[in-house]
């Protein structure tokens, strides 16, 4: 399902789509593969309908980007179960989201290799690249000894 581009109201409601840094795609792939296994990235793709054929010196539609995100977050529904499959003792990280009012989104996130410092770092770089200011604040860390990690990010 393609996710067409935002409309900007100063240049008649239509706006030029903007391009995205391959190297974000390459860093998401990592991500993808180091936490869901080597097939996941693929995987990913294919259900999002991109040929994925990204090189880190290249520049790349920001829709490309938005499917890929809103897709990402049916992980729990989608790539883990087939990642079991796969890998039956395969350790894959939960991820929850829930809204705080209009502009705050908690994100939920709970996995043996602890990296929601990364999870934070995707979440500030995508809002950087689109032009929105948020403020992440984690209430629960596995680092402090919870058994999960909560960021609560409140867009501005």
């Amino acid at each position: 399902m393609p996710i067409a581009p935002r409309r900007h109201p100063a240049c008649g409601g239509r706006r030029q789509e903007r391009e995205i840094k391959g190297i974000i795609f390459s860093l998401l792939e990592e991500v993808v593969v180091n936490e869901h296994g080597e097939n996941a990235w693929d995987d990913t793709l294919e259900r999002a309908a991109l040929d994925g054929a990204y090189t880190a010196v290249g520049n790349y539609p920001d829709s490309e980007f938005l499917q890929l995100l809103p897709f990402l977050l049916t992980l729990n529904d989608i790539i883990h179960p087939e990642v079991r499959k796969l890998y039956p003792d395969a350790d894959v990280p939960v991820f929850d989201f829930s809204h705080e009012g209009e502009s705050t989104l908690v994100v939920g996130y709970r996995s043996a290799r602890r990296l929601c410092f990364l999870a934070e770092g995707f979440i500030e770089g995508a809002s950087s690249h689109f032009g929105q200011h948020v403020t992440i604040e984690q209430r629960l860390c596995m680092h402090d000894g919870n058994d999960r990690c909560d960021l609560v990010c409140t867009f501005q």
